[in-house]
């Protein structure tokens, strides 16, 4: 059952971060000074995320492992009290030093020790699965970059040096949405520029200043009111 949700998560994870590392790479090629500088710092994003996840991965191992030592010393506790109840009930005094027979205690480290390495070589698992999604992220980011060369800019971005409020994409997780706005990530209540972002929805952004709330799609050229 760990086995599936540690799979499963992982899927997760990487439909997310894929979709969402390509997404906010999209936006920043047009405003940076140098593609090359932006593909450098996307690169630094997606290792960062993925190690991220791997490191909580691990984290969640030691704990497991803890969890089965603990159990484990409760259940040789558990034997050491009954037999010491059954010798002073039937002998009337309990025998100083351990009670559990050698092979006993030696048979309670193998269970731990299997526990153990369940534990491990699941998350192990879930981790080479991160590795491996990490790198495809990787490439694609280049692949997007190569594109993002060929393709000529919107005619509107060329007219000024600085374009305020413009929409190059939107993600989702678990319901959550962000935007990707200029060349940064906000989320629903965020304040950019003086400018709230009201909702955010799958192709397009709400925005409110002044008391006026508009609609903005996503690659649209963006309002006035900026």
């Amino acid at each position: 059952m760990k086995d599936g949700f540690y799979k499963s998560r992982v899927i997760v994870l990487f439909a997310f971060s894929v979709g969402f590392m390509i997404v906010l790479f999209a936006a920043r090629p047009a405003f940076c000074d140098s593609p090359a500088d932006s593909l450098a710092s996307q690169r630094q994003e997606v290792e960062q995320y993925y190690d991220m996840q791997i490191e909580q991965l691990r984290g969640r191992a030691d704990s497991a492992v803890k969890d089965v030592n603990q159990l484990e010393r409760k259940k040789l506790d558990q034997e050491e009290l009954v037999k010491r109840n059954r010798y002073e009930e039937e002998l009337g005094y309990v025998p100083t030093g351990d009670l559990l027979s050698k092979s006993q205690i030696d048979e309670a480290e193998k269970q731990r020790t299997q526990q153990e390495k369940s534990i491990r070589s699941k998350i192990q698992y879930a981790i080479d699965d991160l590795e491996k999604q990490k790198q495809i992220a990787l490439e694609l980011l280049v692949d997007k970059f190569e594109e993002s060369l060929k393709a000529p800019p919107p005619p509107w971005l060329n007219k000024r040096k600085q374009t305020l409020g413009f929409v190059s994409g939107i993600a989702f997780l678990d319901g959550n949405g962000a935007a990707v706005l200029d060349d940064q990530i906000v989320r629903e209540k965020d304040v950019v520029h003086g400018v709230t972002v009201v909702k955010i929805a799958k192709k397009y952004v709400d925005f409110q200043k002044d008391g006026k709330t508009w609609k903005q799609y996503i690659g649209e050229k963006p309002a006035d009111n900026w």
